[in-house]
This record gives C-alpha cells, sequence and structure tokens, in this order.
C-alpha cells in the first residue's frame, strides 16, 4: 500500500510538471504568434478595402454613363446633374494627386475637402463623432442619397476601425469634341495615400 502511495505522488509530481510545461509552451506560441496574426488581418482588411473601392468605381461609372444616355451629357453623384459641378473642395486633379501623397490618416488637414458617400452617421457606415470631428470629412445631401440609392441602401462598411469611405469630384469642362469628363477619386479615409482609386468616365 505504501508502495502505490509513492507511484500514485510521483505521477501526479508527473502531470503537474508536464501540465507547467504545456501551459508554457502555448503561452510562447500564442506570443509569436501575435504579430503574424496581426500581419494577416490587415493584408485581409487591405483586400477588402480595395475590393470595396473597385465596387464604388464601377457603379459610379455606370451612373455616369446612364445619365450621359438619358441626358446627352454624364455627371457623377453629388453633381447635381451638372457635370462642371466639384464634389468636395478640389477644382485641380493635380492638388488631389499632391495630397493622396501625404494623406495618411483622418487627422490629415485637408480631410475637410472630401465627402463621405454614404454619410457620416449611416447606421451602416458611419464613423464616431470624434472622428467627424478631427476630420471634417463634408455631407453633400444629393451625393449621400444618390450613392445609398446605388447600392440599394446597403451602404459599404471600411473593414478598418478608422476607416470611412470618401469621395471628391474634379468637375469637367468644355463642349462637344473638347469637352472634358469629371474625375472621380474614391478613398478610405483610413489611410487614403494608400487605399484610394480615380475614374474618369
Amino acid at each position: 500500500m505504501k508502495h502505490y502511495k509513492k507511484i500514485s505522488k510521483h505521477a501526479r509530481g508527473e502531470t503537474l510538471l508536464e501540465f507547467a510545461v504545456v501551459v508554457a509552451l502555448m503561452a510562447i506560441l500564442a506570443v509569436s504568434a501575435t504579430p503574424m496574426f496581426s500581419k494577416l488581418l490587415y493584408k485581409g482588411h487591405k483586400s477588402k478595402t480595395m475590393s470595396e473601392i473597385d465596387k464604388m468605381i464601377a457603379i459610379g461609372n455606370t451612373f455616369y454613363q446612364e445619365k450621359a444616355e438619358s441626358e446627352g451629357r454624364g455627371s457623377l453623384p453629388g453633381q447635381q446633374n451638372n457635370f462642371t459641378t466639384p464634389v468636395g473642395d478640389y477644382t485641380s486633379e493635380a492638388v488631389v494627386m499632391a495630397d493622396l501623397e501625404v494623406f495618411d490618416s483622418y487627422e490629415y488637414e485637408n480631410a475637410s475637402k472630401w465627402c463621405s458617400l454614404f454619410g457620416l452617421n449611416n447606421a451602416d457606415a458611419g464613423i464616431p463623432y470624434e472622428i467627424q470631428q478631427a476630420s471634417g470629412v463634408q455631407e453633400v445631401a444629393q451625393g449621400i442619397a444618390e450613392w445609398n440609392a446605388l447600392f440599394n441602401e446597403h451602404a459599404l462598411r471600411s473593414p478598418f476601425q478608422d476607416g470611412h469611405y470618401i469621395y471628391t469630384v474634379i468637375p469637367g469642362s468644355g463642349s462637344g469634341k473638347n469637352a472634358v469628363a469629371p474625375v472621380l477619386f474614391i478613398a478610405d479615409l483610413e489611410n487614403p495615400s494608400t487605399y484610394h482609386k480615380r475614374l474618369q468616365p
């Protein structure tokens, strides 16, 4: 009986030791895997947001073409059916491109020149009040209504915590053979310098 107790105590000791080793190994694996998981998550978000921007660019192009067919002159969402009307505070594509070189967060000083696609307080794709205030992103009622209608009232939400889809339109100009189509830029407020697309129909 004494011999059995000694074996039992010895076995329990080994079991506890093995358990401690397993826990330690799991902790090490968890710590080492965290950066890799974060990198994979970020890569997934990047792919997702660019895919969403592609959808919006495609829909914007369709909107323009339908306006061109029905009204004889194309226009983009928010332009109030007038291709020479800007959306946002830009009138030069060169200035937009220059800003996009350094526009890496919602705190960028010229974020206020851009407009929200689906609305800052949209139930499906809004952003916190603090980010609204810090960025100064505008809202154009007609543009918001048109974008939401184009997506059947299913606004697209950025996968990033600080993300939100914004856009600006450089007005078109001229007439007849000399007409120049407007230019649409769409970006994710998370980091517009990295996440943006351009369309000139």
